[in-house]
């Protein structure tokens, strides 16, 4: 059998706050109201009662700020940034958020020479969609704007690009914004324009 660590080798690391400034008489009181009251060492008692240690914590941060979506940081990056502001024992769960539209060739309708109809998947009513082409996998990529209307940024989730060459290969993609914040590409559509 290991030899185990005697009584007196254990330490106990303790991250509740001491005080809390709760007078005595008002203890049963504070606890029904407020049952966060027990995490101070004064009032709280050890065995059996939960505090804020030894947890995950959920950070949310915009997908933008990494660079596969244009940004300036690596997820790794993130991770050692998040870590210098958690306390000990706590482990952060990092979630990017924003929208990276799904993007179909719309191969059902017609199509007219020189034009390629796509459709994605959209969000909400806040976010508007801008479309980007290339004959060039990776680029560089023009965003398509009709000459009718104001129709890139547009609202819908449809989009009829027109003016491509017939018989080229165009790369395409599309990405949502908010609040004048462009969010990540999608996947990007490989696609021979009629």
């Amino acid at each position: 059998m290991a030899n185990l660590p005697k009584h007196s080798e254990i330490t106990i690391l303790d991250v509740r706050e001491a005080g809390g400034g709760i007078k005595d008489e008002k203890v049963a009181e504070a606890k029904l109201l407020n049952p966060y009251v027990t995490w101070y060492t004064d009032i709280g008692s050890w065995p059996g009662i939960s505090f804020p240690a030894q947890c995950v914590v959920v950070v949310k941060i915009p997908q933008t700020v990494l660079t596969t979506y244009g940004g300036t940081l690596e997820h790794r990056d993130v991770v050692e940034k998040v870590k210098m502001h958690m306390p000990f024992g706590h482990y952060p769960a990092i979630r990017y958020y924003g929208v990276t539209p799904h993007v179909y060739l719309d191969e059902d309708s017609t199509s007219t020479a020189g034009s390629i109809r796509i459709y994605w998947d959209t969000e909400t009513i806040d976010y508007k969609y801008s479309v980007y082409f290339s004959q060039q996998e990776d680029g560089p990529f023009t965003q398509f704007i009709e000459d009718f209307g104001d129709a890139s940024p547009t609202e819908y989730n449809t989009q009829v690009v027109m003016g491509l060459t017939s018989g080229t290969t165009y790369w395409i993609y599309v990405t949502a914004t908010i609040d004048n914040i462009e969010g990540a590409k999608s996947v990007k559509l490989k696609v021979l324009c009629p």
